[in-house]
């Protein structure tokens, strides 16, 4: 049971986190005041590296079974870099190693038996053993000058930590080509495939104070899924998975520093639903599946 729990549990890391596509921007207001252009002037041969630290609380319904709560340990991933030159489009690669990973010291926030709890204990091993594994692969992004993410690319995919692209793209925030004043508005949009499931992102970010080239955002998600088949870990031959409902909403905060690559902190709370139907083929009834998680993700500057 470990096992297909942690798998769950990666399925919805891959919803949460969809997998990379250059975002669409779009300035919904300009805001009030002196306008400052959004632009990133890091230096070439700059040392970068940042902390993420992913903690998640999944909860799990097979056909109608009592609900499996997971509180899984936080994960964390110092990424340690440099801004290795600037292309003659304008953007910036930045390589990167991923010196340290492995799971935060924590308490289980949820009551559960005593036999739940060995389970609970069996897929942080699983974690801590994986975390092992993947210390010292390496990667790079490349950066627009406004701060969307272009293109990305790590050496060593492999779960659970095959979600390091779509957290890197989380890291990144995509400011506007316009100059922007004190309360600008604007989205950033994914449309993308996630193991054939259709999802659609939605971040939009305030411009709470720009001083100095350091400006302060808040921002708001949402995601939405379209009806469809999708593959599913651990599923039998001749079964396949249906997507019946799918909701995510979350908030949080990011600093910019114009003068560097990174961002100074991105914080993110996300609360994600799904609910799947597994159906054999040609038959008409299925078991449905309830998914729901809530994901703190932190990630900051070093």
């Amino acid at each position: 049971m470990p096992s297909r729990l942690f798998a769950a549990a990666v399925v919805l890391c891959g919803f949460a986190l969809p997998a990379f596509a250059a975002p669409t921007v779009e300035l919904i207001d300009a805001g009030s005041g002196a306008k400052t252009s959004l632009v990133l002037a890091p230096k070439v041969g700059a040392d970068e590296s940042m902390e993420m630290v992913l903690d998640l609380v999944v909860g799990m319904d097979m056909g109608g079974e009592s609900p499996k709560v997971t509180d899984a340990p936080p994960v964390k991933m110092v990424l340690k870099g440099k801004v290795v030159e600037k292309t003659p489009e304008g953007n910036y690669r930045y390589d990167f190693t991923l010196t340290d990973a492995g799971i935060e010291p924590y308490e289980i926030k949820v009551e559960m038996s005593d036999a739940r709890r060995k389970e609970i204990d069996a897929i942080n091993a699983q974690v801590r053993e994986q975390a092992e594994k993947y210390r010292g692969t390496r990667g790079s992004l490349v950066v627009d000058a406004h701060g969307g993410l272009v293109s990305s690319r790590v050496d060593s995919p492999g779960e659970p930590f095959a979600n390091l692209e779509k957290s890197l793209a989380h890291a990144m925030v995509p400011m506007p080509s316009e100059p922007v004043g004190v309360g600008a508005k604007w989205k950033a949009v994914d449309r993308v495939k996630e193991s054939g499931l259709s999802l659609t992102q939605t971040i939009t970010y305030t411009v709470k104070a720009i001083d100095a080239g350091h400006v302060e955002l808040e921002m708001e998600l949402a995601q939405a899924g379209d009806h469809d088949s999708f593959k599913m870990p651990n599923l039998p031959a001749g079964t396949k998975a249906e997507l019946v409902g799918l909701a995510s909403t979350g908030k949080g905060t990011a600093v910019v520093d114009l003068g560097r690559l990174l961002p100074r902190t991105t914080v993110l709370e996300q609360d994600f639903e799904s609910r799947v139907v597994v159906v054999k083929e040609n038959e008409n009834m299925g078991m449905h599946i309830g998914m729901t998680m809530d994901m703190d993700l932190s990630i900051k500057r070093l």
